[in-house]
């Protein structure tokens, strides 16, 4: 084999791992039922911690389930947007067949780091630290920008909290 095919098939093969990398990390942010963060936390003052249940007791906040939606959603609830009374119609098929939603996950931590919203939430950490606009955006604004090892360090040292390795990672 000659120099040229070997530099070839080595340049075809980055390019194929790098399309195959790209590839993977690309999630998607649509979800089962369109969720308007903005009209339930801004306009309407809904906390967190009301869908996120789990939040203050877990290490996981949890995602909401069908009878936390049902909740509000079941009777009474007016609005002028048409496209507000399809959502309804979709969260009350998911609650009439007793159907868990399968929403997709915005924030995902790789399995080697250990974070508990429990503590973070315990010790007064606002929500947007870590999930910036989320709160105040209309649906998810693309690969989350603010939670990386980086901004996790930044944060643990502008409050002077534990930065060794083993606090954070198995």
């Amino acid at each position: 084999m000659n120099k040229q095919t070997v530099f070839s098939a080595a340049a075809i093969l980055i390019l194929v791992i790098c399309i195959s990398v790209l590839a993977v990390g690309k999630r998607s942010f649509d979800q089962p039922i369109e969720f308007n963060h903005y009209k339930h936390f801004v306009e309407l003052d809904v906390e967190c911690q009301f869908c996120h249940q789990t939040v203050e007791a877990n290490d996981v906040a949890g995602l909401p389930n069908v009878e936390i939606c049902i909740f509000c959603h079941e009777e009474g609830v007016v609005s002028e947007n048409p496209r507000f009374h399809e959502v309804v119609q979709i969260i009350r098929e998911y609650s009439r067949r007793q159907e868990k939603i399968k929403w997709n996950r915005i924030y995902d931590l790789p399995s080697h780091v250990i974070f508990s919203h429990r503590i973070h939430i315990g010790a007064g950490v606002e929500c947007e630290s870590c999930h910036g606009i989320t709160g105040k955006s209309k649906r998810p604004s693309g690969q989350p920008e603010l939670i990386s090892m980086d901004s996790c360090m930044d944060c643990h040292r502008r409050n002077n909290i534990e930065t060794d390795c083993l606090v954070c990672h198995k």
